[in-house]
């Protein structure tokens, strides 16, 4: 088996590898640094995203016109 390619990664990360496949990618994974370095990496980036989404969902909303203050599109009067 070649290298695991992008999309590759995304299902396994995914759970989207169908059954019949996976016993094949994890054989090269035990076997293959280069591809289990690539999914660790992928690995981390999604749960930077994961977290880093989170801080949003939990960060207050801003009002419009704080926005628009901030912007330089109103001024303090």
């Amino acid at each position: 088996m070649s290298h695991l390619d992008d999309g590759r990664i995304e299902e396994l990360l995914d759970g989207e590898v169908p059954s019949d496949e996976l016993a094949a990618i994890q054989a090269h994974l035990a076997a293959c640094e280069h591809c289990r370095n690539r999914l660790a990496a992928a690995r981390g980036l999604a749960d930077e995203a994961d977290e880093l989404l989170g801080v949003l969902d939990d960060a207050p909303a801003a009002d419009a016109g704080t926005v628009l203050f901030a912007r330089g599109e109103v001024t303090a009067e």
